[in-house]
């Protein structure tokens, strides 16, 4: 199964409640990206995968009325959530179109940005290759990801162990699916040789920046059901209905062990930044 076929149709799903958990995650996050980023006034920049806006709202106070934010998403029903947030937003235009190879002309963006969403794409080394082609030269990429490799077993999202999702789901229907074991074990991409894959797309001067982001839940309620409200949700659907109640009574419990006397959790999320830029020639292979 590719990583398309485990994600589809997961964020048309939570589109309706996607950030909306109880839970601060995504906008400190995408508001941290912009920040590495740096983008000037007046830049023309393009949000893959922009979900329900986290990136794409902080990029269009960036860049000012002079520039305009692209924001694309393959779901439609984002999509939707965004244009409605960005009406009457003259420098956000938002289109439905796939992340892997957008429609824009070469050399149309200042930067590029994804948060937690190129590494979900079904074919990373040929979304890299025409972003590229895709920024002016010396414009940059700007992405995050979940940093998993100090971590072993399964992904520990706090005190959510995503392993007792996976031990509800039937064996056989884990083992017909290799992209969803590793979906669970955190390791869709492999950090460690993000380098070299940028450098093979024809990008140079990679940077990175390893960092945790302070996530605070509202309850521990909230944090069980934030995990069904972004990409895990495509773990969550492989458990079994009769099962997902019991599920989620332990994921609560083990939620509650860990909160504070104010009822909320908090826990930190280890991410990478990654920096990028297309070369200064007009070809990246020159």
């Amino acid at each position: 199964m590719t990583q398309q076929g485990v994600f589809d149709g997961v964020f048309d799903k939570v589109a309706g409640e996607y950030d909306t958990a109880g839970v601060v995650f995504f906008k400190p996050l995408a508001e941290r990206l912009v920040s590495h980023l740096g983008i000037s006034p007046g830049a023309r920049v393009l949000d893959v995968g922009c979900g329900r806006g986290a990136v794409t709202f902080p990029l269009a106070e960036a860049v000012g009325p002079a520039g305009e934010v692209y924001a694309i998403d393959l779901s439609r029903e984002m999509v939707e959530a965004v244009s409605a947030a960005a009406a009457g937003r003259d420098n956000i235009l938002v289109r439905q179109m796939d992340g892997v190879d957008p429609t824009f002309a070469p050399g149309d963006f200042d930067a590029i940005t994804g948060s937690m969403s190129i590494i979900l794409l079904r074919d990373l080394p040929t979304a890299l290759g025409n972003y590229v082609q895709l920024l002016r030269p010396g414009g940059t990429l700007a992405f995050t990801a979940p940093d998993t490799r100090n971590q072993e077993g399964a992904w520990q999202s706090g005190p959510v162990d995503i392993g007792k999702l996976a031990a509800a789901i039937p064996a056989e229907v884990m083992a017909a699916n290799p992209m969803l074991a590793r979906l669970v074990e955190g390791n869709l991409l492999d950090l460690s040789a993000m380098p070299e894959v940028l450098a093979g797309a024809g990008f140079v001067d990679v940077v990175e920046h390893r960092e945790e982001v302070a996530v605070v839940a509202e309850s521990p309620e909230s944090v069980v059901r934030w995990t069904q409200q972004h990409g895990m949700r495509a773990v969550w659907d492989f458990v079994p209905e009769e099962n997902r109640a019991a599920v989620e009574r332990e994921l609560v419990a083990d939620a509650t062990a860990a909160a504070d006397a104010d009822g909320r959790v908090r826990f930190g999320f280890p991410v990478a930044y990654f920096l990028a830029h297309s070369p200064r020639s007009a070809c990246p292979f020159a």
